[in-house]
């Protein structure tokens, strides 16, 4: 469910629009059933009552999803490489639907991200991951994008 914060302008036409019913009825009201002014007062404050309701209603289902709503890290991280690599003019769209339906290299992606996230270790290298294409591919050139990206994490957090 895709939640977004509704403008002040939209409240004040449920207000106004509210009002404008509650005007209709009172007027019907006292034309035709003969009701009394100081009657129809207490009718009044439902425009204010019902937009209230809403906004309060609406922050509420906001907050709430807000809490639930996790940040996709690694969803970031593959956008981030992917407008690099888009901005550098190197790689056509074709290539980038041969990446997509290259398990290899997205498991290899996936370990960078591991890689930036947690730092190299014995088992999952920089090197490691870069050895693993032959330097005449598209994944071996797309993979010297991930790996500068992930450099740069790394140095980021160590500073």
């Amino acid at each position: 469910m895709r939640q977004h914060k509704k403008p002040i302008k939209f409240y004040i036409t449920i207000f106004i629009g509210t009002s404008i019913i509650i005007m209709g009825y009172s007027i019907y009201l006292f034309v035709a059933q003969d009701a009394q002014l100081a009657d129809l007062v207490s009718l009044w404050i439902l425009p204010l009552i019902f937009t209230l309701l809403y906004y309060g209603g609406d922050s509420l289902v906001q907050k709430i999803a807000d809490r639930k709503k996790k940040v996709d890290y690694e969803g970031i991280f593959l956008r981030t490489i992917g407008e690099r690599m888009s901005e550098s003019k190197e790689f056509l769209i074709e290539d980038f639907r041969k990446l997509q339906r290259s398990e290899k290299f997205q498991s290899q992606v996936h370990n960078a991200y591991l890689i930036s996230q947690n730092g190299e270790s014995e088992l999952m290298t920089l090197d490691k991951i870069q050895k693993k294409f032959r330097p005449d591919t598209v994944e071996w050139r797309a993979m010297l994008y991930v790996c500068s990206f992930v450099k740069e994490k790394l140095e980021e957090k160590q500073n």
